[in-house]
């Protein structure tokens, strides 16, 4: 139960769940394999290199890339964005790349600007939160939002009911015999 806060030095397991769920869902970078398997000291391989490209990486632009009407798909320090009009609107940075870019995978939000629960770390005692970044990153790759409203009857209802229908089924029984 998070509604209190996370323990110091503990971790939010829920919250760290979510968070790699969004991954299993997508919110996943092509940029990573470039970034990934390109030597430290050589540089990223060009983005030609390998085809791997992600729904998510459909959204991610640089103000290079935007000028040119083309997403960024490059691992590099370049700043880079989530953007749901072709570039024009930065909704919330990306980071860049652990070897090449910014020292974070680029399938996560840029690092430590809350910017939603694909933050790329997370430290002892924080509580994580899924934002509208969150949210419309995973609608931008075909994910559609629904409210789902449960209704769970208290203990003591369930409790009633039960010990009703088992009265009825004891009372049945009695006046068939």
């Amino acid at each position: 139960d998070s509604s209190d806060g996370i323990t110091s030095g503990a971790f939010d397991f829920v919250g760290i769940a979510i968070h790699e769920i969004g991954h299993a869902l997508g919110f996943v970078s092509g940029v990573d394999i470039l970034d990934g398997n390109s030597p430290p000291d050589n540089g990223p391989f060009p983005s030609d290199a390998f085809t791997y490209v992600s729904p998510l990486d459909l959204f991610r632009y640089s103000s290079d890339s935007a000028a040119q009407s083309v997403i960024d798909w490059t691992a590099g320090g370049t700043d880079k964005y989530f953007s749901l009009d072709g570039g024009t609107t930065e909704i919330a940075e990306f980071s860049t790349g652990k070897t090449h870019g910014d020292g974070q995978q680029a399938s996560h939000w840029k690092d430590e600007l809350s910017l939603g629960i694909m933050d790329p770390t997370v430290a002892p005692g924080v509580t994580l939160t899924a934002t509208e970044n969150d949210f419309l990153a995973l609608d931008a790759i075909g994910y559609d939002r629904v409210v789902v409203i449960v209704s769970v009857p208290e203990p003591s209802s369930m409790i009633l009911s039960a010990l009703g229908s088992l009265l009825l089924l004891c009372r049945r029984r009695r006046h068939q015999h």
